[in-house]
């Protein structure tokens, strides 16, 4: 689909634009035949799942997290969505999870 975008200087007329980027991204990929993706269910995705590791992986993960000054679950978050959302080039070192964790806070702080 893409990705949409659209401001309001309220949440209520932000909401209105974007059901209205939205209708016109569908009336558009409509005429010109582009498949339109079928919505996923939110309840699909708990949030949850476990992971066995390794007990030396997981006293490591436990070591990074501390030495990140951060919790092992957001030390996770933080490394998975890293290596979704940007996959690692070769010999690059990923961000921290500090880094990662102030920018997701400074985001949503300014989406506020």
């Amino acid at each position: 689909m893409g990705s949409l975008r659209t401001e309001g200087d309220s949440p209520e007329e932000a909401a209105d634009l974007v059901q209205d980027a939205l209708s016109g991204w569908l009336e558009i990929a409509l005429e010109d035949g582009r498949p339109i993706p079928e919505p996923q269910a939110s309840e699909a995705y708990s949030g949850r799942f476990v992971v066995r590791v390794p007990r030396t992986l997981h006293q490591q993960l436990v070591e990074a997290a501390e030495q990140e000054g951060v919790s092992l679950n957001q030390f996770i978050n933080v490394a998975l969505a890293g290596r979704v959302t940007r996959p690692a080039a070769p010999n690059s070192k990923p961000p921290t999870a500090v880094t990662r964790a102030r920018t997701t806070k400074t985001v949503r702080a300014s989406a506020r």
